[in-house]
């Protein structure tokens, strides 16, 4: 399917409602005005005109206008004031029928068609209104579920074990995210804390972030002391399963029992250091290999 920008009928089109756009997000009072000097001035225009030229097409703008940003009692107002101009021109021009009926049914059809005009942009808005709305509830509970699930990925706000007690509290700013922590218990009584950041925002982030710590919590108990290796192979996971421009930065820190030494971030950067003892950047890790546990300085 062909994308607006290659559809140069339709851009043009867009570009040319960008007034419209201006006028629904003024106030209803600015739209009022607007709608009334634009009536006032047609008016004029036609009463100063010759009486044998029909400006009837002209008055479609402001009862379109009326009906549709003020509503369908300013649209049906402008249309008995359209048609009142219509009988006030007739009576400056002193035309003269066939028979008294005649200009009583040509104003009772211009009035008829006026009200329809304005009865079916209401009708158009309100639909327009119903499906928004509804299109807006049914993301509002989809956002509320996706915010409940990611939640329970989460561990919960306290957590106890036999050598440790833990207690965090992840908020999302947008109810999903690309924000998590987790708290995993290895192999004899040591624990793993992490905390990652996704790059981005929103559902995106949330879903690259639900795929990053089911592949963590798969993949560290088999490599708790390889930092090297588990950064590979989250890599190699999240590489093939999102795009080029998200990444994860994450920092773990591993917590044994007292009788046992303590592994946290400098030792695992220490593993990072090249063989000339430099530090690699943060921009060089996440180029290579998608998933950056930060350097020690």
């Amino acid at each position: 399917m062909r994308s607006l920008s290659e559809r140069p009928f339709l851009r043009h089109l867009v570009s040319g409602l960008s007034p419209f756009r201006v006028l629904a997000r003024k106030s209803r009072a600015v739209r009022t005005v607007v709608v009334s000097v634009l009536f006032v001035l047609l008016a004029a225009v036609d009463l100063m005109t010759r009486p044998d030229l029909s400006f009837l097409a002209f008055y479609f703008l402001p009862v379109l206008l009326a009906s549709w940003y003020l509503g369908p009692r300013e649209g049906l107002l402008v249309s008995f004031a359209s048609v009142s101009v219509f009988v006030v021109d007739d009576i400056l021009a002193q035309r003269h029928y066939s028979h008294p009926a005649v200009p009583v049914w040509n104003r009772s059809v211009e009035l008829a068609f006026f009200v329809f005009l304005s009865w079916l942009v209401g009708t158009l808005r309100t639909a327009l209104e119903r499906e928004v709305r509804s299109r807006t509830e049914r993301l509002d509970h989809d956002l509320s579920v996706a915010s409940e699930v990611q939640a329970a990925l989460l561990p919960p706000r306290r957590r106890d074990g036999p050598t440790f007690s833990a207690a965090a509290e992840c908020r999302q700013a947008f109810g999903v995210g690309g924000d998590a922590w987790d708290v995993v218990t290895l192999s004899g009584d040591a624990v793993s804390v992490t905390v990652a950041d996704v790059s981005g925002k929103g559902i995106p982030a949330a879903l690259l972030m639900a795929g990053f710590l089911g592949s963590l919590r798969g993949l560290l108990p088999a490599n708790a002391g390889a930092l090297d290796v588990l950064a590979a192979q989250l890599s190699e996971r999240l590489r093939s399963a999102s795009p080029e421009a998200r990444f994860v930065t994450a920092f773990r820190q591993d917590r044994f029992p007292p009788d046992r030494r303590r592994r946290g971030a400098r030792s695992r950067c220490a593993a990072r250091r090249r063989r000339d003892g430099a530090v690699p950047r943060a921009e060089e890790s996440l180029r290579r290999t998608g998933v950056d546990f930060p350097p020690c300085r």
